[in-house]
């Protein structure tokens, strides 16, 4: 859509002169002092793509061409040069937003006409930048993800997803935009957007919550559009573990591989502690007590910043002794691909993931009796409705499992011990739980 001669316009408005109105050499010169604005959309794409493509403001001036994102993108056949975005039912509040970048630059280079003052790149960056830091709210959200001291690594990268989830969605660009109907058409958009479940949509909703929340704190906005608005939270996902004979071959698998080994080990370390990653990666021997014959680690949940208790089994002793009590970590993304592999050797059909240790964990203390408010002190939940989720997916497979530990020589004093662990973490804790 070409809309350059607007500004042309607003020249011949603004030069009172009979010269001027008269001359049209005069406005082309005008024209050649002052660059041209328009907005174009897909600039690069071909005939037959079908694709999204942005939409974007252009400014030419002296041969030279500058494209200015307005986070709008649409595919060809909802695009017009005339009307813009159409067959869209946000087509309205897009239009506005390209209209909104659009009139800033016009009306920036219309003062610089009517003040005889030159035309500058440097100028128009720093009215974009300026505009950027007062009305973005994606600028807003994605400065906040990076420099925020209070997630994790793998909480922050779901943040940034979210973060490029909401520029692609494109109606909520700016802190005006932050109003219950874009809210609702983003509900909407995120329902088409791929086969996600109900739960990782109001993951998404609760990430925007956090920056809308924020922004009311900093006062960059006046209401919280989420109070007219329910999101339903969806079921949780089902928790992947491994069951005790599944276990029992892994711990059995020989791997000659020292470093994939290695990965083994930590996995079955998860897997009779129940810490989760981001707490294995942080494990220090020091904060552990020796009572008796049993080790008791006391420390807090880096996601939760909850205290935990656990006893630290013999399997996962034996482990620490053959490291000289420190853990060979690795990054997260090297574990879980590795762990793929280690698998493989053990002969199961299962995408082990690090978390599926936590989960295996979880179910077996479940399975041999150990009750759901001290496995919530286990496990450093900070509501018990978490540790539930586990009772919940073992209730029908209680008989079934406590057969297979029966049966497996490997795992048959899993239960023994597991029971040390109920009788430990009670007298750690005290009156806090009823037994």
């Amino acid at each position: 859509m070409i809309r350059c001669f607007k500004l042309c316009d607003t020249i011949y408005e603004e030069c009172d002169t009979a010269v001027i109105r008269n001359n049209k050499a005069l406005i082309y010169r005008y024209m050649e002092i002052y660059p041209k604005v328009k907005i174009v959309h897909g600039r690069r794409f071909s005939s037959v793509d079908s694709s999204l493509s942005p939409v974007e403001i252009e400014i030419y001036y002296q041969r030279k061409r500058k494209w200015i994102s307005t986070g709008i993108k649409a595919r060809k056949e909802n695009w017009n040069n005339t009307k813009m975005i159409v067959g869209r039912a946000d087509a309205f509040d897009a239009n506005m937003v390209i209209e909104n970048l659009y009139n800033t630059v016009t009306t920036f280079i219309r003062k610089l006409v009517i003040d005889k003052k030159p035309f500058t790149w440097s100028a128009l960056n720093l009215l974009i930048e300026n505009r950027d830091n007062e009305q973005s709210f994606i600028k807003f959200v994605k400065d906040l993800v990076v420099s925020r001291k209070d997630i994790t690594d793998s909480t922050r990268r779901n943040h940034k997803k979210f973060s490029v989830a909401l520029e692609e969605f494109g109606l909520i660009l700016e802190f005006k935009d932050i109003n219950s109907k874009n809210i609702q058409l983003y509900d909407r958009w995120l329902h088409k957007r791929k086969d996600y479940k109900q739960s990782t949509i109001a993951s998404y909703h609760k990430y925007m919550k956090v920056y809308i929340n924020e922004a009311l704190r900093l006062e960059l906005i006046s209401r919280n559009p989420y109070e007219s608005i329910k999101i339903d939270q969806g079921k949780p996902g089902v928790r992947k573990y491994l069951n005790p004979e599944e276990l029992a071959s892994i711990e059995s698998c020989n791997i000659p591989s020292k470093s994939i080994a290695k990965v083994k080990d930590m996995f079955i370390f998860q897997c009779y502690t129940g810490l989760a990653y981001s707490d294995l990666k942080k494990f220090d021997f020091h904060l552990v007590e020796q009572r008796g014959q049993r080790y008791i680690l006391h420390d807090v949940r880096k996601k939760t910043e909850q205290d935990y208790y656990i006893v630290l089994l013999p399997p996962a002793m034996e482990i620490l002794r053959k490291y000289d009590y420190v853990l060979p970590i690795m990054s997260n993304e090297q574990y879980n691909m590795r762990l793929k592999v280690v698998a493989e050797y053990a002969g199961i059909n299962k995408n082990l993931t690090s978390h599926m240790g936590r989960h295996t964990f979880a179910t077996l203390s479940l399975n041999s009796g150990i009750k759901i408010e001290v496995l919530a002190q286990m496990m450093g939940h900070t509501d018990i409705r978490t540790t539930q989720i586990y009772a919940k997916m073992i209730n029908c497979t209680v008989e079934e499992a406590y057969g297979v530990l029966e049966a497996n020589e490997n795992v048959k004093s899993l239960i023994g011990y597991l029971n040390e662990v109920f009788e430990a973490i009670l007298l750690i804790i005290g009156s806090s739980v009823d037994v």
